[in-house]
């Protein structure tokens, strides 16, 4: 019997749990047993009744929570788990080690394993636990957007709707996912692509006026822009730096720009991780937003995608080890970051200048 442990979370601003009672419930069914922290999930709705009636013990304090063997997490450890953490245990959930060798080191002193949601990958190359997370974001940039033009945030005060001109960079999931948003308020939208050869698919793809152009392209539709959208991610690795400092200085003052990947570093010179409890900067005379979570602010909905897309991936490795698991997978394989103390993703090791130990 493999024990689960689900934390509450505490970075700034986040709601979600690792997983729901019916999570729970698929889990204590297959001979597991699962930990929930007390008000685990309370910011959804989610009270300590409903995962103790799912089978789940509940557990008055975060101690006794990372006493389990494998701890289902949302966000990355935070430096005040740190100390919480123990040799052999396996960590599943949002890691974003890349950006961050303090944390990095952290786990690897600890001797623990790490399952990297945003890495793992299906058969086609998708990333089924991260992409719910992006459409989401994606979704939500448009009132972000929105809110930052106001002039009360330093926006330059436009309505988003005919007549703002919106550039995202990137066509991933949640690149297409703002498009459509945005689409949808009757803003002109550009899509910027760093590969040109997936034009005409994604045309089949984005709504009817929306235009895709390569990224050469956008230092010339910068000084026009009132919404800049950075939707650009490489899963496990850090994200590339493709707008520079004089290049966000074209943008008009007051303009926004949400950099939506900023959990790996971000896609501009002046992208800076922000909280909710202060969402905003100003940079080059651009109302920056760069929230790490975004998603947690729709706790409910984003949860319940999460937990349902990660539980396969916890049953394998609950049943069957993380090497074992691995080896059937290799999508879930790649998606291992550390072992038992020991960097094992290339892209890891080398965003961090850290030596890469073989998983298999």
């Amino acid at each position: 019997m493999t024990s689960i442990g689900i934390p509450k979370e505490i970075k700034s601003g986040e709601a979600r749990v690792g997983l729901t009672p019916a999570e729970v419930t698929a889990l204590v069914g297959q001979g597991h047993a699962v930990r929930v922290e007390t008000g685990a999930g309370t910011l959804l709705g989610l009270s300590d009744d409903h995962y103790r009636e799912a089978g789940a013990g509940i557990a008055t304090q975060a101690a006794l929570v990372y006493a389990c063997d494998i701890i289902a997490k949302v966000k990355e450890i935070q430096p005040s788990e740190f100390a919480l953490l123990r040799s052999g245990q396996i960590l599943c959930g949002f890691a974003q080690i890349a950006r961050d060798t303090v944390l990095l080191d952290a786990l690897l002193n600890a001797g623990v394993s790490v399952v990297a949601y945003e890495a793992i990958k299906d058969v086609h190359g998708n990333t089924p636990v991260l992409a719910p997370m992006s459409h989401i974001a994606g979704t939500l940039s448009a009132s972000i957007a929105q809110w930052c033009l106001q002039t009360a945030q330093g926006g330059r005060g436009v309505l988003l709707g005919p007549g703002a001109r919106v550039v995202i960079v990137g066509a991933g999931v949640s690149g297409l996912a703002a498009a459509e948003a945005f689409y949808r308020l009757g803003c002109a939208v550009t899509v910027v692509l760093r590969d040109p050869q997936r034009a005409r698919s994604l045309l089949k793809r984005l709504p009817i006026g929306v235009h895709c152009v390569a990224i050469d392209s956008l230092p010339n539709l910068l000084p026009q822009t009132d919404v800049l959208i950075g939707a650009v991610s490489v899963p496990g690795a850090l994200s590339p730096k493709l707008i520079t400092e004089a290049m966000m200085g074209t943008l008009p003052k007051g303009a926004v720009f949400v950099d939506i990947g900023i959990d790996m570093g971000g896609i501009s010179e002046t992208s800076k991780q922000t909280t909710w409890s202060a969402p905003i900067y100003v940079a080059q005379g651009v109302v920056h937003f760069c929230v790490a979570n975004i998603p947690a602010q729709v706790p409910q909905a984003a949860t319940a995608a999460l937990a349902a897309a990660a539980l396969p991936y916890l049953q394998a490795v609950a049943s069957q080890g993380v090497i074992a698991a691995a080896k059937l997978d290799a999508g879930l394989a790649a998606a291992v970051q550390v072992f038992a103390g020991s960097v094992t993703s290339p892209s890891v090791a080398r965003d961090t200048g850290r030596s890469c130990q073989q998983l298999l």
